[in-house]
């Protein structure tokens, strides 16, 4: 403590400290961000995606099978109008129906033949080369396929 000087009306010594002010300053403390509702968003927006992801999966595959569906219908009944077609090439090509449409037309079976010769140019061909047969029996093979 410091002393002051007195002074004469005062008889005893007067005494001044100076006054301590504590001031506390606020140190703000960096802020951490709260790591937990930033993943809970990320969180919560992964599983929204993935619900979604679902739903238009369930759609397509809806979709795929009406397809499936309508396809399976238009092939049975393309095999059905296959199997009338055939039916119907039978009976045409059948041997009766042939001979009864061969009367209409008063067709009659040959009483005499006849035998053209050939012509001098056709009789003095070469033999096919071997390269020709195979080609003609590749196109035999393709053919039956």
């Amino acid at each position: 403590m410091r002393m002051l000087a007195t002074t004469s009306a005062q008889s005893a010594p007067v005494s001044r400290v100076a006054p301590t002010v504590r001031r506390t300053i606020a140190v703000k403390k960096p802020r951490r961000r709260s790591i937990g509702a930033g993943m809970a968003a990320l969180l919560s927006i992964a599983v929204l995606a993935l619900i979604l992801a679902y739903v238009a999966m369930t759609a397509e595959l809806t979709a795929q099978t009406y397809r499936l569906v309508d396809e399976r219908a238009e092939r049975s009944a393309l095999n059905e109008r296959n199997n009338d077609l055939r039916q119907k090439v039978a009976r045409l090509e059948s041997l009766p129906r042939l001979q009864s449409a061969a009367a209409a037309l008063q067709m009659r079976e040959p009483t005499q033949f006849a035998d053209l010769a050939q012509p001098a140019s056709m009789a003095a061909r070469r033999p096919p080369s071997r390269l020709v047969i195979r080609f003609d029996g590749m196109t035999d093979w393709l053919r039956a396929w």
